[in-house]
This record gives C-alpha cells, sequence and structure tokens, in this order.
C-alpha cells in the first residue's frame, strides 16, 4: 500500500510541477509579447539627440511643471536647453571615438548649462532642479539629458 501511496504522491508533484511550469511559460510568452508592443518615445533616449525639439519639449514639460516656472522663466531656460542639447549633440560622436575628449567637453557645456540656468531661475527653483538629476543615466527619464 505504501508503495502505491509513494507512486501517487510522486505523480501528483510531477503534474503540480509540470502545470507550474506551463502556467510560467505562458506567463513568460505573454510578458516577452507585451513588452515587444511598448516603445519607448525617441525623445528619452539619453543618446538619441536627433529630435532635438522634442528632447527640448519633454525637458520642459518636466521642468516647468517641477520648478513652477514662470512665463518669463520658460523662454530662457528653454533657450539655454536647446543651446546644451545643440551642443551636446554635436560632440556625441566623441564618445565613441575619444570618450575622455567627450568626457572633457560634456562637462564644461554642463558646467555652462548649470551657471545659465542658475542665473534664469530662483534659489529655491535651482535647489530643486539639482534634486531632479537621475542617479544614473536612464533612458526614460528625460532629465538624464541634462546631467549625462
Amino acid at each position: 500500500m505504501k508503495p502505491f501511496l509513494l507512486l501517487v504522491a510522486a505523480f501528483c508533484v510531477t503534474v503540480n510541477v509540470s502545470s507550474a511550469q506551463d502556467l510560467m511559460s505562458d506567463i513568460k510568452s505573454a510578458v516577452t509579447k507585451e513588452a515587444s508592443n511598448i516603445s519607448l518615445p525617441s525623445t528619452t533616449s539619453v543618446a538619441d539627440l536627433g529630435e532635438l525639439s522634442g528632447v527640448r519639449d519633454a525637458i520642459m514639460g518636466k521642468l516647468g511643471s517641477s520648478l513652477s516656472l514662470t512665463d518669463q522663466q520658460m523662454p530662457k531656460v528653454s533657450d539655454a536647453v536647446t543651446t546644451f542639447l545643440q551642443k551636446k549633440a554635436a560632440i556625441m560622436p566623441l564618445l565613441a571615438t575619444n570618450k575622455s575628449a567627450y568626457k572633457t567637453k560634456f562637462a564644461t557645456l554642463k558646467s555652462g548649462l548649470l551657471s545659465n540656468i542658475k542665473s534664469d531661475i530662483t534659489k529655491t527653483q535651482y535647489t530643486k532642479f539639482l534634486k531632479l538629476k537621475p542617479s544614473t543615466a536612464n533612458a526614460k527619464n528625460v532629465l538624464s539629458n541634462l546631467f549625462y
């Protein structure tokens, strides 16, 4: 009788494991299918600055609401961001050929951007702005374009 019960128990475990594996396979398939349907807009790419106006608009949307920029501040900050993005786009090829030169030029650009923004907004807004910096370059956070 014991061998029969052990056989039945082993069969139940096998069926449950098999069902669980089938379920996991179905879940993985569904997630993969859904993930392939998700497309991030190119405007959020840290490296893809081909669509400067789209990137600028996304950045300004985030900065405008996060910093409560006034109507007078918006065009000034937008100009600073646009100039920065144009200059960054010009040095992006260095990232593939001369990372050291890119880092040096980017540091200069970033310093200029921060200086321009600091002069266009209040001290409180500037403090908030600095806190918006992502901890790492992140394609899902458009503000990464300003810091990395």
